[in-house]
């Protein structure tokens, strides 16, 4: 038992201020609402296809989806380092959009040059 613990201190609050403190509001955000939804372990088609779909809507351009990915990867790391196994693989879903998005640009409609 660590001290967080015996001053009452929340593994999912732990986990926001430390993302804070790294400059991951939004995914600390994210964080509370995929624990007030129950988590979600894997996304289904459908959910990933509307995912991908809102990414090339908004044009995302490759150099901004490196960027979210290092961010989610630090996220789902934080997670599970600190024993939020079923946040982690909330966060794993946006670490596997990413990197499909990534390697997939051009086919999705990306710009064929930088």
């Amino acid at each position: 038992m660590g001290i967080l613990d015996l001053l009452g201190i929340s593994k999912i609050s732990k986990v926001k201020a430390e993302l804070r403190k790294k400059n991951l509001i939004p995914q600390a955000d994210l964080l509370q609402q995929m624990k007030d939804n129950g988590y979600s372990d894997k996304w289904n088609e459908i959910r990933r296809d509307f995912e991908i779909n809102m990414l090339v809507a908004q044009k995302v351009n490759t150099m901004a989806a490196i960027t979210s990915l290092g961010r989610f990867t630090d996220t789902r790391d934080i997670c599970y380092q600190n024993g939020l196994e079923d946040a982690g693989k909330g966060f794993q879903n946006y670490v596997d959009l990413y990197e499909y998005y990534i390697k997939n640009y051009r086919e999705l409609g990306g710009p064929t040059s930088w």
